[in-house]
Formats: structure tokens, C-alpha cells, sequence
């Protein structure tokens, strides 16, 4: 037989190197066909994929560490399991294709579960429980796409219930408003038109951009204390009020929410500018309407933190328009719309709001404040209230806790009927981190105790 030499390629996972396959090293044969179909036989033999197959590593003192099976790609497909050195079962579980899937249980070297976790395409989802080393459930919750969501309870080692918490919105739906609303720069104030602080005055107007822009920063503030956001919009009439008061506190030099007319002022300029200043909140000092927005929030001063009027202002659950005014470092935020005021059907107002918070937005010495709706629960004075604040470990575990100061216990400035409680957290380490604020004093509408209880991820943020 004439000699020939065929290239084949390996089909192995790496395609290392070609295979040369040597007719010569065929033993010869009388019938030409037979030799093509031995022919054939090798090239199918070479070019079949790989099997999958049982792998198991081993401890160094021969008993076995894991156990899997790996697909035709030498991806890990179906069970796996991992030993404790003399055999005991440490992690159970299943493979699709190289990710998580299914349910996977970790044990304690005594034997009993750790943690019960459901995953799909590797991301945790789905119900989660984490145990003592007892076996007895420290913590269940429920993960949506990689994230906790929803109900949260915790245990003591007696089976006692310690917290029922909540993540009222899934991460999936606060990342989506944070990546939608909140800015991904902050440019100084853009102005349409000038204003003048001086005779003859002028008004001026924000660039409508930048008012669209601040707006949905509000609504990012409400959305994360789970007040109405969704529908807001920028009100002419109100834009009009703002921009006049802005420039009239430019003129002083300094805040003034009731400021006297200046004598080269117009009348009718002065009067909306006095219901501007009268009926908005103001600022000095931010070159752009996002920082100007984060003072109000804060609120933390000594001049304001007896109130968080700013604050309470900027979470009225009634407001539903709003308009910005600016004048060279003067800002100003109508506060006063109350289009939204049949909206009564909420508990309580926090800041920051239960759940998942960012922590750009929250300043780590800045005083918490929550509003209780006296329609549905009832309330004493400060001194019958009482605040501590723990703080959380991955599992919900307390690391810390400390009774919170409260600094005062305002009511609402709108003439609403609810008290504003503002506390100074007094934990060691605060920042990024889980926090569950629990709340003695509080009472339903017939008198039974109804102590609250609420948790606040704060969370770094992309970007």
C-alpha cells in the first residue's frame, strides 16, 4: 500500500496538537476495502469527544476529600459531595454545567446542617437558612437573583423568635432606581437664563435639564423611605416662587425665610419672591442642586436637628410637584405641594429607609429620624419612647447594640398630626453595614403595645 500521511486535529478541550496518523503503520491487507473501513474506524475513534466521567480527590491520607462528575466539556455536571478528613459529609450539593444549581447543604463536623441554600445558575435564589451548630435555625430568609428579599427572621438557640425584618424592595428594583435617578456627575447648576441679585432684578431659570434631573434625585430620596415617588413632576408656577426666592437671598447674602422687601425691589417681584423663600427650602453654599438636595436630607446641624424640617419636608408623603431656584450658590426647593394629601395608608416614614439604603446618600454621623402615622398607631411623648440599634453580621447575628439618643420629637411642619422622632445611632462602627432599629413606646389605635422593629442595609453602591 502506497504511503499517506493525514492530519488530524485532537479534540481534546485544549486542541493542543495536531495527530499525524501513517498509513504505513497499518498492517497490510489483501482487501482494499477492509483497509478504508479500518481507515474510517481510527479517524471516528480520534475524533469522538470527550466522556464524562467520576473524578474524586483524595486527603493525603487516602480518604476521600470530593467527589463530582464532569460533563463531556469537563464542566462539573450533576453531584457533588465534600468530606471532612475521616469521611464525614461537610457540602452536598449540584452542578449544571459548572454553576450551582439546586439546593446545597453545608454540615458541621458534628453532622448537622450549617446552611440550607437554594441556587440557580450559581446565584443564590430562593429560600436560605442558616443554623446553630446545635442544627437549630439562627436566621431564614429568601434571595432573589444573588440578593436577599422579602422576610427575614432570626432565632435565639431556644427556637425563640428574636427578629421579623423585611427587605420591602428587592435589590433588582433598588439598583434599577439608583442606576436611573441618582447622577453620574454633578456639573455646576446650568441657568437658562441669568439672574440679577441687584436692581433692576431679574429672575432668572434653571436649564430645564437640571430641574428634570434634581427631581428624580428627590424622588430617588423618597423611593428608598417607600414614599410615593412615581408621577412627580416640575411645577412652572412653583419653579417661578424658587427661582424668585433664590434670588432675593442672593441679594442678603444670607437665609432668610421671611425676608423684608428691599427697597429698589419691585413690589410684585418681591411678593413671589417672599412666597418662594416663605414656602421652599433653602440653601447657601452647593454649587449644584444634588448637593443641595443632600443638605436638606441631612439635616444634622445644630441649627436644624431639632426638627429635620428640611427632611421632613422633602419626605411628605402629600407632595407630588415640586420646582428648584437658583442664584450663585443660593438654593431653593418648593416644599409646600401637598397635591397628594388623601394619602394616609403608610405606617411610618424612615430615614434611612428600611432595606436596602445606599451609602452615598447617608452621611455616617448624620441623626435617623422616623414619622409615625398617629392614624394608625398611637404615641407618647419622647419619654415614653424607647430606640436601640444593633448592629448585624452576614447571618443577622448581633455584633453590637446601643440605645439610640433621641435628640427631639418634632411634629410634621405641613400641620400633619405625626410625630418626627430624630435618635443618634451609637454604634461603634457605623457606615456599610446591616442595622435593625427596634422601637419600644408605641401603641395600636386601641392601646395594645406595638413594638417596631425594622432593618436598614446600607450598602456601597456602583459607581
Amino acid at each position: 500500500m502506497p504511503r499517506k500521511r493525514v492530519t488530524f486535529i485532537s479534540p481534546s478541550p485544549n486542541n493542543q496538537r495536531a495527530l499525524p496518523l501513517r498509513f504505513d503503520k497499518i498492517p497490510a491487507m489483501r482487501n482494499r476495502s477492509r483497509c478504508w473501513v479500518v481507515f474510517a474506524t481510527a479517524i471516528l475513534l480520534l475524533a469522538r469527544p470527550g466522556l464524562s466521567r467520576d473524578v474524586e480527590e483524595k486527603f493525603d491520607d487516602g480518604t476521600v476529600h470530593l467527589r463530582y462528575r464532569t460533563d463531556a466539556q469537563d464542566r462539573k455536571n450533576g453531584d457533588y459531595q465534600e468530606f471532612f478528613p475521616g469521611g464525614k459529609p461537610h457540602v452536598r450539593g449540584t452542578y449544571t454545567a459548572d454553576k450551582k444549581s439546586g439546593t446545597w447543604t453545608t454540615f458541621g463536623d458534628n453532622g448537622n446542617p450549617l446552611e440550607i441554600a437554594h441556587y440557580n445558575n450559581d446565584q443564590l435564589d430562593g429560600p436560605y437558612q442558616w443554623n446553630f451548630p446545635s442544627g437549630q435555625p439562627e436566621m431564614r430568609g429568601g434571595y432573589i437573583h444573588g440578593s436577599l428579599a422579602g422576610a427575614v427572621t432570626t432565632f435565639d438557640e431556644k427556637g425563640k423568635l428574636l427578629f421579623s425584618l423585611s427587605y420591602p424592595i428587592p435589590w433588582d428594583n433598588v439598583l434599577k432606581a439608583w442606576n436611573t435617578w441618582s447622577p453620574t456627575d454633578r456639573p455646576e447648576t446650568k441657568m437658562a437664563e441669568t439672574p440679577v441679585a441687584t436692581a433692576p432684578y431679574k429672575a432668572g431659570k434653571i436649564a430645564p435639564e437640571c430641574q428634570q434631573s434634581a427631581l428624580k434625585y428627590l424622588m430617588l430620596y423618597r423611593f428608598l423611605s417607600g414614599v410615593p415617588a412615581e408621577g412627580m413632576s416640575i411645577d412652572a408656577d412653583y419653579v417661578d416662587r424658587a427661582q424668585h426666592g433664590a434670588v432675593i437671598i442672593c441679594h442678603l447674602g444670607h437665609l432668610n425665610h421671611k425676608p423684608d422687601k428691599p427697597d429698589d425691589m419691585d413690589e410684585d417681584f418681591y411678593k413671589t419672591a417672599f412666597a418662594g423663600t416663605s414656602q421652599s427650602n433653602l440653601a447657601v453654599g452647593p454649587r449644584n442642586l444634588f448637593s443641595a438636595i443632600d443638605m436638606y436630607m441631612d439635616d444634622s446641624d445644630d441649627s436644624n436637628i431639632a426638627r429635620v424640617g428640611h427632611r421632613q419636608w422633602m419626605l411628605n408623603p402629600g407632595m407630588q410637584k415640586t420646582g428648584f431656584g437658583y442664584c450663585d450658590k443660593f438654593s431653593s426647593l418648593y416644599a409646600f405641594d401637598g397635591s397628594n394629601h388623601n394619602n394616609r395608608n403608610w405606617l411610618y416614614i424612615a430615614y434611612p429607609g428600611p432595606g436596602y439604603y445606599p451609602h452615598p446618600m447617608l452621611n455616617d454621623h448624620a441623626a435617623w429620624s422616623l414619622s409615625l402615622n398617629t392614624q394608625k398607631c398611637k404615641v407618647g411623648n419622647a419619654g415614653t419612647i424607647d430606640i436601640a440599634v444593633s448592629a448585624l453580621d452576614e447571618h443577622f447575628a448581633v455584633t453590637d447594640t446601643s440605645t439610640a439618643t433621641i435628640v427631639a420629637m418634632p411634629m410634621s411642619p405641613n400641620g400633619g398630626a405625626w410625630p418626627c422622632i430624630v435618635f443618634k445611632p451609637e454604634i461603634k462602627h457605623p457606615g456599610v453595614g446591616k442595622y435593625v432599629v427596634s422601637v419600644t413606646g408605641i401603641r395600636t389605635t386601641t392601646g395594645a403595645p406595638a413594638p417596631l422593629n425594622y432593618l436598614v442595609d446600607v450598602k456601597q453602591m456602583p459607581r
